[in-house]
């Protein structure tokens, strides 16, 4: 049985080193609720998906987060 994993977040935490409370600080919510992102337990807001693209200046994109609210940022 495969496990469904938030790729581009996993990608992202483990390509800044950094753990999912190291993470979880900088957007002000739980441990609990980025492992939930993760494993595809509860999906990421919105409100969150544009936070966290502005806290990783842009590495992880809202797009990322949520490819079915956002599109992908246009390439000039």
């Amino acid at each position: 049985m495969s496990k469904n994993i938030h790729k581009k977040l996993a990608e992202y935490l483990k390509s800044e080193g950094l753990s999912q409370q190291a993470f979880a600080d900088q957007l002000g919510v739980t441990q609990g609720l980025v492992y939930q992102w993760l494993n595809m337990v509860l999906r990421i807001s919105a409100e969150k998906a544009v936070q966290i693209e502005t806290v990783t200046n842009g590495k992880l994109t809202r797009y990322d987060c949520r490819p079915d609210l956002f599109f992908p940022a246009a390439v000039s």
